[in-house]
C-alpha cells in the first residue's frame, strides 16, 4: 500500500511540476484537470510499422469533475480546442485522492503563480488503512508543491 500511495502522490506531482513548468516555457495558462482520461488510439494500418500508438493533440472537453481518481490530464488552457500535454489514467478505487476544496482544475498563470484555485490547493492521499496513513499534497499560490506524511487530516479527509 504505502509503494502505490507513493506511486500515485509522485503521478500527480508530476503533472503539478509539468503544467507550471510548461505555462512558465509557454508564456501562457495551463490547467491540470480532474476526472478526464483520454483514449490513446490505435496506430491504423497504414502506420502499422509504428509501434507507439499517439494521444490526441487536442481536448475539446470540459473539466467538470472534482473526482480525482478518474485521471487527469494537462492542457493549454484558453486556446479552442486545448492542446493536451500530458495525460494519466485512472488510479482506481484504492488509495483515493481527496481535494480538500473539491476542486477540479488547478490553473498556472505565464509566471508559474497558481491562478485558481487562487488560495492554493490541498490533496489528501488516502488509503484503507485510514488518516493515521494519509500523505498531505499542498500546491501553494505562488505554484509551489510539497508532499508532506506528517501532516494529519481532518476525520472526513480519508473516509
Amino acid at each position: 500500500m504505502n509503494n502505490r500511495m507513493t506511486a500515485l502522490t509522485n503521478d500527480l506531482a508530476t503533472a503539478v511540476h509539468l503544467a507550471r513548468t510548461e505555462a512558465i516555457r509557454r508564456g501562457v495558462s495551463v490547467t491540470v484537470c480532474s476526472g478526464v482520461t483520454i483514449e490513446v488510439e490505435a496506430p491504423s494500418s497504414a502506420d502499422a510499422s509504428d509501434t507507439e500508438a499517439e494521444p490526441p493533440k487536442n481536448y475539446a472537453g470540459e473539466c467538470n469533475s472534482s473526482r480525482w481518481n478518474q485521471g487527469w490530464i494537462v492542457i493549454e488552457a484558453g486556446t479552442s480546442p486545448n492542446e493536451l500535454i500530458w495525460s494519466s489514467g485512472s488510479a482506481g478505487d484504492s488509495p483515493s485522492i481527496n481535494e480538500s476544496s473539491g476542486e477540479s482544475v488547478l490553473t498556472f498563470s505565464p509566471r508559474g503563480h497558481l491562478s485558481a484555485p487562487a488560495t492554493g490547493a490541498e490533496f489528501w492521499i488516502c488509503d484503507d488503512r485510514g488518516a493515521q496513513h494519509a500523505t498531505q499534497f499542498k500546491v501553494t499560490k505562488s505554484g509551489h508543491a510539497s508532499v508532506s506524511k506528517t501532516a494529519t487530516p481532518n476525520s472526513s479527509t480519508c473516509s
